[in-house]
Protein backbone atom coordinates (compact mmCIF):
# COMPACT_ATOMS: atom_id res chain seq x y z
CA UNK A 1 0.00 0.00 0.00
CA UNK A 2 2.49 2.51 -0.84
CA UNK A 3 3.07 5.51 -3.42
CA UNK A 4 2.64 3.99 -7.14
CA UNK A 5 6.00 5.11 -9.23
CA UNK A 6 4.12 8.08 -10.75
CA UNK A 7 2.81 10.09 -7.15
CA UNK A 8 6.41 8.93 -6.21
CA UNK A 9 7.91 10.82 -8.81
CA UNK A 10 5.55 13.72 -8.64
CA UNK A 11 6.55 14.36 -5.50
CA UNK A 12 10.09 14.64 -6.14
CA UNK A 13 9.91 16.71 -8.95
CA UNK A 14 11.40 19.91 -7.66
CA UNK A 15 8.33 22.60 -7.42
CA UNK A 16 8.45 26.04 -9.35
CA UNK A 17 10.00 28.75 -7.17
CA UNK A 18 7.57 31.41 -5.95
CA UNK A 19 8.43 35.07 -7.20
CA UNK A 20 6.61 37.28 -5.30
CA UNK A 21 5.08 40.26 -6.48
CA UNK A 22 6.91 43.29 -6.05
CA UNK A 23 5.44 45.39 -2.89
CA UNK A 24 4.81 49.26 -2.98
CA UNK A 25 4.15 51.33 -0.47
CA UNK A 26 3.64 51.42 3.51
CA UNK A 27 1.63 48.19 3.70
CA UNK A 28 3.65 44.64 3.06
CA UNK A 29 3.17 41.40 2.88
CA UNK A 30 5.16 38.51 4.93
CA UNK A 31 4.63 34.37 4.61
CA UNK A 32 5.17 34.34 8.51
CA UNK A 33 2.87 34.93 10.99
CA UNK A 34 3.78 37.55 13.29
CA UNK A 35 1.48 40.07 15.76
CA UNK A 36 -0.04 43.09 15.78
CA UNK A 37 2.64 45.44 17.83
CA UNK A 38 -0.36 47.61 19.06
CA UNK A 39 -1.04 47.81 22.80
CA UNK A 40 -3.23 45.04 24.34
CA UNK A 41 -3.86 43.62 21.24
CA UNK A 42 -1.70 40.75 19.90
CA UNK A 43 -3.67 39.12 17.02
CA UNK A 44 -2.07 37.55 14.50
CA UNK A 45 -1.05 39.15 11.22
CA UNK A 46 0.87 38.66 8.23
CA UNK A 47 1.35 42.16 7.33
CA UNK A 48 3.32 45.65 8.12
CA UNK A 49 2.64 48.89 7.91
CA UNK A 50 6.30 51.13 7.70
CA UNK A 51 8.01 48.23 9.27
CA UNK A 52 5.97 47.60 12.08
CA UNK A 53 3.45 44.51 12.70
CA UNK A 54 -0.13 45.18 12.72
CA UNK A 55 -3.31 43.18 12.74
CA UNK A 56 -6.05 44.28 9.72
CA UNK A 57 -8.08 46.58 11.58
CA UNK A 58 -4.63 48.69 13.05
CA UNK A 59 -3.28 48.44 9.81
CA UNK A 60 -6.22 50.75 7.92
CA UNK A 61 -6.19 52.95 11.61
CA UNK A 62 -2.05 53.26 10.58
CA UNK A 63 -2.65 54.00 6.76
CA UNK A 64 -5.54 56.09 7.24
CA UNK A 65 -3.53 57.69 9.27
CA UNK A 66 -0.82 58.09 6.76
CA UNK A 67 -3.17 59.36 3.84
CA UNK A 68 -4.24 62.11 6.30
CA UNK A 69 -0.89 62.87 7.26
CA UNK A 70 -0.03 63.03 3.31
CA UNK A 71 -3.08 65.22 2.44
CA UNK A 72 -2.01 67.51 5.18
CA UNK A 73 1.19 67.60 3.71
CA UNK A 74 -0.01 68.39 0.31
CA UNK A 75 -2.34 71.56 1.30
CA UNK A 76 0.09 73.43 3.17
CA UNK A 77 2.43 73.12 0.38
CA UNK A 78 -0.64 74.67 -1.91
CA UNK A 79 -1.40 77.41 1.12
CA UNK A 80 1.95 78.68 0.64
CA UNK A 81 1.86 78.21 -3.22
CA UNK A 82 -0.58 80.24 -3.64
CA UNK A 83 0.77 82.96 -0.82
CA UNK A 84 3.98 83.19 -2.52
Amino acid sequence: MGLSPEKLKELLEPKPVYEPTPQNGPLRWYDREMRCCKKGCGSSTYCKVEHKPFCMKHALDELNKLCIQVTELRLQDLQRKVAA
